[in-house]
């Protein structure tokens, strides 16, 4: 075992002393904070009281609703609060430790005697920098939850808000097919008193329109809860203010692969990663430590002062802490090996990062190849057959029931252009979420508006 130098000591002491600073305020966190979020958005702004609407006047945009969800949600001032306690790790680690002042009367109250010593223990004065710097690694980790924290909250009010906007459209379609329904009941009601359908056309046309409003009473529903979730992360009272969202202007994507660039810059860029990096540096500081503590046990210099008879005798002594039993061996190897496992996870995290970037690049592609075929072939198509079919009925080659079923089809088959709108809304929004950096395992995402449920045609004979 090394033998400790004093004048070593001393010095370390001093180079941990003069190198002191002080712990981040509040005010720098958040600052740091909106630095990592996309856009710089201002964090817990003014939350005014529940009987005034946060929102704008007319329609939002989804970016609206996620600086409402930021000013607003709870959790998000929860996770802004907690970093309260890195920082005062951080000050606690900035600490100097106190001394101990020692005295009395060796040969009672009434003696001349009089003993007094100033002990000041030199160990946690050289393990100081090691413990400012870990405390510093692990508020940057903090800083980087916390950020994770609030991409997380972003993309589910994106993925909420873009579900509430495809509900609206999605129940603009049941309530077209219901409109539907209702004419072929109708029509079968006049045609079945003329005689020219049977009992049984005309029952199943009105078991259609009844059932039909089944179908949107549950889209409704569906509707209600995708606006109370909304409303839910955005931490405003639910069901109190009037809103609307605009649906987002997406841009088409050109390229096939994702270029080297753009996966750099998401290594880059993202939290979770900033995350570990920092927790490393914590690790590769308690192994520091650790090794200081091997060479380094418990030390104390005081000055022992003593007055007898009005002369004053006083010198320097110093304390060790004989280290024959516990050398630290077990505590080091522990920390060696913690950060050797931080490594490894932090290496598998980057290549977890690389392929959800691809796959999320590949859904995106594939979700705007479908979307373009839908508003480029498929409407088209179906648009077309629809004017075939008022053609046919106007020169009495089709029947009502025929036309009002291609007018079904062709809303169908607009209700699943707007499904698979929705779906290259989500697929760009999970995109620009790891552009921004957020981490790979959000809270729970909204999914999209089931298919429209299937139902038996009447023959029109």
């Amino acid at each position: 075992m090394r033998s400790p130098d004093l004048n070593r000591l001393v010095g370390l002491a001093l180079v941990a002393t003069l190198t002191s600073c002080a712990a981040p305020s509040v005010e720098s966190d958040r600052l740091r904070i909106e630095e990592l979020l996309p856009g710089g958005t201002a964090l817990l702004a003014d939350e005014g009281s529940e009987d005034e609407s946060p929102f704008p006047d007319g329609a939002m945009t989804v970016e609206t609703a996620q600086r409402i969800a930021l000013a607003r949600n709870p959790r998000a001032r929860a996770a802004l609060a907690a970093l309260g306690i890195a920082r005062g790790q951080w000050e606690a680690a900035n600490a100097f430790p106190n001394p101990g002042l020692h005295g009395g009367y060796p040969e009672g109250i009434d003696g001349a005697t009089l003993h007094a010593s100033l002990s000041i223990p030199l160990a946690p004065l050289v393990e100081r920098g090691e413990r400012r710097a870990i405390a510093r690694s692990e508020h940057r980790a903090a800083l980087a939850q916390t950020a994770g924290q609030l991409l997380d909250l972003l993309l589910q009010v994106r993925l909420a808000a873009l579900a509430v906007i495809a509900d609206d459209a999605d129940q603009a379609q049941v309530a077209e097919r219901q409109a539907i329904a209702e004419a072929e009941r109708e029509a079968a009601e006049v045609i079945f008193e003329a005689g020219n359908i049977t009992e049984y056309s005309r029952l199943m046309h009105r078991w259609n329109a009844e059932r039909g409003k089944v179908e949107l009473v549950e889209a409704q529903l569906t509707r209600l809860h995708r606006r109370n979730r909304l409303e839910l992360l955005m931490g405003v009272p639910l069901d109190r203010h009037a809103w609307s969202l605009v649906a987002p202007a997406e841009p088409a994507i050109e390229s096939t692969e994702p270029p080297a660039a753009l996966e750099q810059a998401v290594l880059v860029a993202s939290v979770e990663l900033a995350e570990r990096r920092a927790a490393l540096e914590a690790a590769a500081h308690r192994i520091g430590l650790g090794e200081t503590a091997r060479w380094l046990p418990g030390l104390t210099l005081s000055i022992e002062a003593e007055s007898h008879d009005g002369d004053t005798m006083w010198g320097p002594q110093l304390g060790v802490e004989l280290p024959l039993f516990d050398q630290k061996s077990g505590h080091l190897q522990s920390e060696r090996a913690a950060f050797d496992a931080a490594l490894e996870d932090y290496r598998a995290r980057q290549n977890e990062v690389r392929a959800a970037l691809r796959e999320s690049w590949a859904e995106l592609r594939a979700a705007d190849e479908i979307l373009q075929h839908y508003n480029a072939t498929l409407l088209p198509l179906q648009q077309q057959l629809m004017e075939q079919d008022v053609l046919r009925y106007n020169a009495m080659d089709e029947g009502v029931f025929g036309l009002l079923e291609q007018r079904r089809r062709l809303a169908d088959e607009q209700r699943q252009a707007l499904r698979a709108q929705h779906r290259r809304w989500q697929a760009q929004a999970r995109l620009s979420h790891l552009l921004d950096g957020g981490r790979l395992t959000p809270a729970e995402s909204i999914e999209s508006p089931k298919a429209p449920a299937s139902s038996v045609q009447p023959s029109a004979h």
